[in-house]
């Protein structure tokens, strides 16, 4: 059975770093064209990240919590396991925190400029 969480671990991985270059790369591209051009690029990023990237990035976090039972169960994690779990842990934490508090740096900047022009 670890052979198998061992595949959807690499193919997850796969799919989320593919799926998140193909969106840099159409990012980057979609700038030089068109408004109507534009749009369908960001509607294929759009659709790159939910086809791709997102069920990638599930099945990677998936994958690896089942792959880390043993150790867990064990009560010894290995170091590269640990520093690998504190920092996922901690580079999800920041994405989230932003996503859903909203607390970006220019965003407070922007509020204040719509206050002194009305």
């Amino acid at each position: 059975m670890r052979g198998f969480w061992m595949l959807v671990h690499v193919l997850g991985f796969t799919l989320w770093l593919g799926g998140g270059i193909a969106t840099m790369v159409a990012g980057v591209t979609a700038k030089r064209l068109g408004a109507a051009e534009r749009l369908a690029g960001y509607k294929l990023i759009g659709a790159v990240q939910r086809i791709l990237v997102a069920p990638g990035a599930i099945a990677v976090v998936l994958s690896g919590l089942i792959l880390s039972m043993p150790y867990m169960k064990q009560g010894v994690v290995p170091g590269w396991l640990g520093l690998m779990m504190i920092a996922a842990s901690r580079t999800h934490g920041a994405s989230c925190r932003r996503r859903f508090t909203g607390s970006e740096k220019g965003r407070s900047g922007r509020r204040r400029s719509r206050g002194r022009s009305g």
